[in-house]
């Protein structure tokens, strides 16, 4: 209009109608300038609006702009949906960036892009004249630094919304994955503490997600942006009670398999304590030595796998899950590890009594032994049979040597071997 306006006046023949004109557009990019700011001002508060779940209100910022009333016209409101067991966003945060970009675009492109005032743009239409927009004035007037938050915010507000979306999507996993795949990755030895925790912290982090979807609303802000979850929330959740049920059953089933064998082999480990004895150096002297050292080395292993016994039944408890009439205690576990754990302190003080004189008698029969088979070979190199007629009387003169000295050599590897 305000063209129209200026167009008459030329047709009119008015004087000075370019100075009017250069007045008049120095005014109007004046007043653009202003009117660009407050929208750079509005987009900004919007998009600084972000609520958690649970709700919140949003201020005003420091010059009055209404967040709630920012933009609410361009308010996107995103799907998370769940189709033929495939989770998906509607509309794509791909599409939903584009959007957002080319609204941007618009938004400051009304303002950046309204024409000049000309003179007289009937004839310079006719000479072909192309329209100047306030595009350069106005970027001059505010900097253009002033633009960079302006984008910063909706691709900080992006990044944060698909993230979330993202984590949402995420629960895809719940439909793809199969028991045998979660076997395989974690593995299935009850034997290995590391897989007993490996179990432990899937089943726990399970059932924190769930619980954390079971409190949380179906929606989420993240400015002009809503993300609304509430087609897949209870679907998720009942999915993560279809899993619970899996994992508790299969880490039930190692737990109780990993009990079953340390029981046995303390119960074994215990036996074989107490029968033990460490007196007067003997043949089983130096096994019974040994044997405590290997029970000592597999103590520290029995204890790792008892606490995670014990943690796995305790986590199991909080569950709510329903043990079989066959099933171990862990206490029960723990008080027999106590028990092997006492006689082998036990029979290890005992041997720290008795080592320095079992040395001692090792010594002496190592001695006495070598000093025997050295005397062996020398009889045996005196007296042995020989072919000669004249030392070999009868054949049962030499046998009879013959099994002398095999007497003494069975008894010489005897001793030799105690000491050993």
């Amino acid at each position: 209009k305000v063209q129209v306006i200026v167009d008459e006046l030329d047709e009119a023949g008015y004087s000075n109608l370019g100075e009017f004109v250069r007045l008049l557009n120095t005014r109007l990019e004046e007043l653009l300038a202003e009117r660009l700011l407050h929208a750079i001002q509005i987009w900004e508060t919007t998009f600084n609006v972000s609520e958690e779940e649970g709700g919140g209100q949003a201020n005003e910022d420091n010059d009055g702009v209404a967040p709630s009333a920012a933009l609410k016209a361009y308010e996107l409101h995103l799907e998370i949906s769940l189709h033929e067991g495939v989770l998906y966003a509607s509309p794509s945060l791909e599409a939903a960036s584009v959007a957002f970009v080319e609204l941007l675009q618009g938004f400051l492109g009304t303002a950046l892009l309204q024409k000049r005032i000309l003179p007289g743009s009937l004839r310079a239409k006719s000479r072909g004249v192309a329209d100047v927009p306030f595009k350069a004035g106005l970027l001059e007037r505010i900097g253009v630094r002033a633009l960079g938050p302006v984008y910063s915010k909706l691709m900080a507000q992006m990044r944060d919304c698909s993230d979330y979306v993202k984590g949402w999507l995420r629960y895809q996993a719940l439909w793809d994955m199969t028991l045998a795949q979660l076997i395989e990755a974690l593995g299935d030895d009850p034997s290995k503490v590391d897989v007993l925790s490996k179990w432990a912290t899937v089943l726990s982090e399970s059932e924190v997600a769930r619980s954390s979807l079971e409190r949380s609303l179906e929606e989420v802000r993240f400015g002009p942006i809503f993300v609304n979850y509430s087609q897949v929330q209870e679907r998720v959740i009942s999915r993560y009670a279809s899993w619970s049920v899996q994992l508790q059953t299969t880490y039930a089933g190692l737990v109780h398999k990993a009990t079953v064998a340390l029981v046995e082999e303390l119960t074994k480990a215990k036996a074989a304590l107490e029968a033990l004895r460490v007196g007067a150096l003997g043949a089983g002297t130096i096994d019974s030595i040994c044997y405590l050292q290997d029970v000592g080395a597999a103590n520290k292993d029995w204890g790792a796998r008892g606490e995670a016994i014990a943690t796995g039944e305790k986590l199991l408890r909080r569950m709510r899950y329903k043990f079989g009439a066959d099933w171990p205690a862990a206490t029960s576990t723990m008080s027999l590890l106590a028990d092997v754990r006492q006689i082998l302190d036990r029979r290890a003080a005992e041997l720290d009594g008795r080592l320095t004189p079992l040395l001692e008698e090792l010594t002496d029969e190592c001695g006495s032994a070598n000093d025997g088979v050295t005397e062996l070979t020398a009889d045996w190199a005196e007296q042995k049979p020989e072919g000669d007629a004249e030392v070999v009387d009868t054949t049962a003169a030499a046998l009879s040597v013959l099994r002398r000295f095999d007497e003494r050599l069975r008894a010489a590897r005897t001793r030799l071997d105690q000491t050993r």
